[in-house]
């Protein structure tokens, strides 16, 4: 148990504070769903009519998806081993935003209204062993492109801060008196 709440701790711990314009990591959703599907993004964005809503999701985030659409027990212990096996900070972000790709057709198809949207995703969104499946490979390659892309982020800085040392000691060599 006491490995279970440390990991939930060190998961969450960006949330625990509390912020006055959002709830943690949830409003960046609307950065990662223009990122990997634009048109979605887009169609979504204009139902909703705000990027800094996210009532929709906020079930599923809050809960980490142990909420009323799941009455497996098994299915969200399996969600949660995911979860906190990822050891990463936004998985549940990723979560949001896998639930969302994975079932964008259905509900470009049968959501006209943002109270459409807030009862497909409170009803006819199902997490079955083949959904949470998908939705598992889909929130893993979602982590592992935002790691790539972090450590490309990351040795691009450590690239520059090596040259401005080189650059620094070339400088202070030539220009020494």
């Amino acid at each position: 148990a006491k490995k279970l709440l440390v990991a939930l701790n060190f998961i969450f711990k960006s949330d625990l504070s509390l912020r006055s314009n959002s709830f943690g990591h949830l409003n960046q959703m609307w950065t990662y769903l223009r990122k990997y599907d634009y048109s979605f993004y887009k169609w979504l964005s204009n139902l909703v009519g705000e990027t800094n809503d996210v009532s929709f999701a906020l079930e599923w985030y809050i809960a980490w998806f142990a909420h009323t659409s799941i009455r497996d027990f098994e299915t969200i212990l399996r969600i949660y081993d995911f979860m906190i096996a990822s050891q990463n900070q936004c998985v549940g972000l990723y979560m949001v935003v896998a639930v969302l790709l994975n079932n964008k057709k259905r509900m470009m198809e049968k959501v006209k209204s943002l109270s459409d949207l807030i009862a497909f995703c409170r009803i006819h969104i199902s997490f079955d062993d083949r959904t949470v499946t998908k939705l598992i490979a889909k929130c893993y390659y979602i982590m592992q492109s935002e790691i790539r892309e972090e450590e490309r982020r990351n040795e691009w800085k450590n690239n520059k801060m090596e040259a401005l040392k080189k650059w620094r000691s070339l400088k202070t060599i030539m220009f020494a008196e």
